[in-house]
């Protein structure tokens, strides 16, 4: 009796092996921005961390991890069926967008002098900050994930539109929500 080729299961390919795995590895970028925003809340918490104060600690510790989540996430996804790589940036950038708009809403009650504004308002005002700190991750991890130069370059050119991204959700925060402007009465 003869067996055809299409009678039993095909081996294993190595991309195979990697495509099994790829679930938990699909998790790198979310966990290393998860523990960059834990490290900063508890940074502003402790105030001191060792020999840094909290805003030494913010800048060597807290934004490096913030700026190397993406990249971490569009790295590892290299690895993976394409699809799936994509899917999960994706999500994650929804994820922090959803994140920044909703601690946003909480921690606020009003908006440069005016007064306090319902939530509703502050959703309002929130929304295109949390549209670019959407951005500001899914660009520079869409980057790493798509550059088919080597690890190294993907990773530099990721990281400068990772950088140019988070000030542009710097700048949207403080066009949004007027940071520095006075409500000091000037006879």
């Amino acid at each position: 009796m003869t067996e055809l080729a299409g009678d039993y299961a095909p081996a294993m390919t190595a991309d195979d092996r990697i495509a099994r795995r790829a679930p938990p590895w699909l998790l790198a970028g979310p966990a290393v921005f998860l523990g960059a925003v834990l490290l900063g809340f508890v940074s502003n918490a402790l105030v001191d961390i060792g020999p840094f104060e909290r805003a030494t600690f913010g800048w060597a510790i807290v934004v490096p991890l913030l700026l190397a989540a993406p990249l971490a996430a569009g790295l590892v996804g290299r690895g993976m069926d394409p699809g799936l790589a994509r899917g999960g940036i994706l999500v994650a950038s929804v994820l922090v967008g959803i994140g920044a708009v909703a601690l946003l809403v909480v921690t606020t009650d009003h908006v440069g002098c005016s007064g306090p504004l319902a939530p509703i308002e502050r959703v309002r005002v929130a929304a295109p900050v949390g549209l670019v700190a959407a951005a500001a991750y899914g660009l520079p991890g869409w980057i790493a994930l798509r550059m088919r130069a080597g690890a190294i370059v993907a990773s530099v050119i990721a990281l400068a539109a990772g950088v140019v991204a988070w000030f542009g959700f710097l700048f949207a925060l403080v066009i949004a929500y007027g940071v520095g402007a006075s409500c000091a009465y000037v006879p």
